[in-house]
């Protein structure tokens, strides 16, 4: 293992091998250090160059199904079950991991259900409130965002620490210590997410509007879009509501004039603007953006008529290009027809 950088936080320092991956952590006398394989998946963890566990996958993914020892025994199983909750299973002892509506572990239970852990709280960021789970071999446990297994590195003499997939993440700065691998992933590249409580990132390659097709990189031109949808939809929901708060303001001096005392039409008429801007907006929103993907598809479609056009032999009929222009176009619009039913 081969370390080409590392970053400092407090006295910890973290290493990193050529592709950018966190292999170490070395404070003092205490050294953890992290085997991956080809597809950045933890394999091995040491302790002071000492294997604590090994882990092994049935899948592609990167949540371990497995711990084994140093001569590759079997001591733990983990599994992942409806509802979020996570069995963990040695011989003679089963770890039921107890998960909230965001994923993260706050409380463990025996076979029995006897409460062996927790309450445990953290707060947005992930920052652990209230205790932390011991739910795996060593001091490498699954607590915030535990249902999706994102394991916490809490070696004595170690500032606690995320294996957040392609990155490590230190949950007290609420900030990765490595940048995107992902060029525009977030708006700035140690960010964990704009939103923690409804947005996750835990392969710390998190795009917040979408990759460009076939591309690492995250797609500009779909934030523009977004964007631009939100805004219309912003506009027009607020033109609305106005011209309806004009109408309640008119209509409540009338009643007024009229009845000579207030009367309960304002309160009726200044929530149908709430309600009459919010829908038209969404609608607004909605429209512009099934619009967007239209234009956005058929820039596409012109674009391949034109490198058709580009590649063809000189011989080529000018009505072609006309031709499959309105074929690439029916064709479109009939899925775009097909799609703006109710979603």
């Amino acid at each position: 293992m081969t370390i080409v950088g590392t970053t400092t936080v407090n006295t910890d320092v973290y290493g990193f091998d050529g592709a950018n991956r966190h292999t170490q952590t070395v404070n003092g006398a205490t050294t953890v250090a992290y085997v991956r394989d080809a597809t950045n998946r933890i394999v091995e963890r040491k302790l002071n160059g000492v294997t604590v566990a090994r882990y092994t996958f049935s899948g592609s993914g990167d949540t371990p199904d497995g711990e084994l020892d140093a001569t590759n025994v079997v001591l733990r199983r983990t599994v992942g079950l409806i509802g979020g909750a996570v069995l963990s299973k040695a011989a003679g002892v089963d770890i039921w991991s107890i998960s909230n509506l965001h994923g993260d572990t706050i409380a463990t239970l025996s076979a029995t259900g006897t409460v062996t852990g927790g309450p445990f709280t953290y707060d947005p960021y992930g920052k652990a409130i209230a205790g932390v789970p011991d739910n795996q071999i060593g001091l490498f446990d699954n607590g915030w965002l535990g249902q999706n297994q994102r394991p916490l590195e809490q070696q004595t003499g170690l500032r606690p620490v995320i294996e957040m997939g392609a990155r490590v993440y230190d949950s007290t700065l609420g900030r990765f210590l490595s940048v995107d691998a992902v060029e525009g992933g977030t708006s700035n590249a140690y960010l964990y997410v704009n939103d923690p409580l409804n947005q996750f990132d835990l392969s710390g390659l998190f795009c917040l509007f979408g990759r460009r097709p076939g591309s690492k990189q995250c797609s500009w031109s779909a934030a523009a879009a977004t964007l631009a949808a939100d805004t219309i939809g912003v506009v027009v929901g607020g033109e609305v509501a106005a011209a309806v708060g004009t109408g309640c303001g008119v209509g409540t001096l009338m009643d007024l004039v009229r009845r000579g005392e207030n009367s309960d039409f304002a309160v009726r008429c200044y929530a149908a603007v709430a309600v009459s801007g919010y829908v038209t907006g969404f609608a607004a929103i909605k429209a512009s953006k099934k619009v967007g993907r239209l234009a956005y598809s058929q820039g596409r479609k012109a674009s391949q008529v034109a490198q058709r056009w580009y590649t063809a032999p000189r011989s080529w009929d000018p009505g072609w290009a006309f031709r499959s222009a309105v074929n690439l176009s029916l064709s479109d619009a009939g899925a775009f027809r097909r799609s703006s039913g109710p979603q």
